[in-house]
């Protein structure tokens, strides 16, 4: 009877990615969530690739929210501003969603 190598290998743990993807689909509550989960997020560094990926995913999610949203601030309280608010958040709701269905997967983002 012949075992495999891939058998006696242990699964990645990915509970921080879904704890963080978590925090960022509070976004609503003001922004703190997202905040705390870029903090503990820039804090950990994890050993496993596809967490590695999904970390930076999120890393730059929240950077790339950050920026739309001050583009939406200093572009006025007129349409565009709130194109520019609405636009960050759909973009940020869908790179939540990709990033999670993927994560919930094993693949890398």
């Amino acid at each position: 009877m012949s075992i495999s190598s891939t058998e006696n290998v242990m699964p990645e743990d990915v509970s921080l990615g879904h704890v963080l993807y978590g925090l960022q689909s509070a976004f609503a509550l003001f922004l703190l969530p997202v905040l705390v989960s870029l903090l503990i997020n820039l804090v950990q560094r994890p050993q496993g690739a596809l967490l590695n990926s999904h970390l930076r995913y999120q890393r730059h999610s929240v950077l790339g929210l950050v920026f739309l949203l001050t583009l939406g601030y200093f572009a006025g309280q007129g349409w565009v501003g709130l194109l520019c608010y609405a636009a960050a958040l759909a973009w940020f709701c869908l790179r939540i969603i990709r990033g999670w269905l993927s994560l919930l997967d094993g693949n890398t983002v």
